[in-house]
């Protein structure tokens, strides 16, 4: 076998693992289970929160939240929780934007996006 041709292959194959590697890190990650009221679409929390029913679906964000945070990492050092009403209004916004996407993936985002923050 000639240099050109194994020098043709050996491309040929870091070409294919490069490939293989991107694709299979671009998946996107699956959703977390979730149950309960967070099945529902963004579009219902807008509804029920504009029509002031929404208690059951702010407690049951407020106990997904909860799990997420008591379930991760301890955070590096104690901070201030964030206000209450702060977490719905980022909610209502988040959800006025994206009515397509679960309630759970809402606050699955905030959970994320806040994380980081710290």
């Amino acid at each position: 076998m000639s240099y050109v041709m194994r020098a043709v292959i050996a491309v040929g194959f870091v070409l294919l693992g490069a490939t293989g590697m991107w694709i299979l890190g671009h998946r996107p990650k699956p959703p977390p289970h979730i149950a309960g009221l967070g099945i529902n679409p963004c579009r219902v929390w807008v509804s029920v929160r504009a029509d002031k029913k929404a208690t059951e679906y702010e407690q049951w964000v407020m106990g997904y939240l909860s799990g997420l945070g008591y379930t991760g990492p301890p955070p590096p050092a104690p901070r201030k929780p964030p206000v209450v009403e702060d977490i719905f209004g980022w909610m209502d916004s988040h959800c006025l934007g994206q009515q397509a996407i679960t309630i759970g993936e809402a606050a699955q985002t905030f959970f994320v996006t806040h994380q980081r923050a710290r």
